[in-house]
């Protein structure tokens, strides 16, 4: 079976100079979690977007992500599958670079497809994608025991979750029910 049998086609994407809110609409309307960077005016992958990435490299660093552009944290460089290869060839890809969604290039290195843990799981038997996820999920070099997993200086623990202290936004804040967004606007 090959790559473009199951992959998603024609998957949005977008420049180094859109807008964090731009991607972060584009990953809700598109139920993802990664969106491929392209060159200016073409199709040709050069990076990707995932959620994490604007969690992990603007938020967590204090950062506003609604006035910062794709460029101050993509991915990169971009790892890409043609679309004629191999599903298993895929998953050695995926299990190799540790990630879980690839974008699909055509002949001419445009971007045509994108696959993902999940087009694999849904053609693929139980036992081979199990083991896919496996590999993927497996710590990383940057990773390390638990030191690497306690809170930044000044975060406070919040069962597997660390949240900034702020009068402003606290959990005994009287607005409970307001949108995140009027409690940032109101600060």
């Amino acid at each position: 079976m090959n790559v473009s049998e199951i992959m998603t086609v024609e998957p949005s994407c977008c420049t180094p100079d859109t807008n964090l809110q731009e991607i972060a609409a584009m990953m809700l309307a598109e139920d993802c979690g990664q969106i491929p960077v392209c060159e200016y005016g073409t199709r040709k992958p050069i990076g990707v977007i995932t959620d994490r990435d604007i969690v992990c490299r603007t938020i967590a660093q204090g950062l506003n992500p609604l006035s910062i552009k794709v460029s101050a944290c993509l991915s990169t460089p971009c790892i890409t599958v043609v679309q004629d290869m191999s599903v298993d060839e895929c998953c050695r890809l995926m299990e190799e670079y540790q990630v879980r969604r690839l974008p699909v290039i055509d002949a001419d290195g445009d971007l045509c497809g994108i696959v993902s843990q999940a087009d694999l799981a849904c053609h693929n038997d139980e036992s081979h994608t199990g083991q896919v996820v496996k590999s993927i999920s497996q710590p990383g070099p940057s990773d390390s025991p638990a030191q690497s997993r306690r809170p930044p200086e000044g975060l406070l623990p919040l069962g597997r979750v660390a949240r900034r202290a702020s009068p402003k936004i606290a959990a005994s804040d009287k607005r409970l029910g307001t949108s995140p967004r009027e409690l940032l606007a109101s600060a």
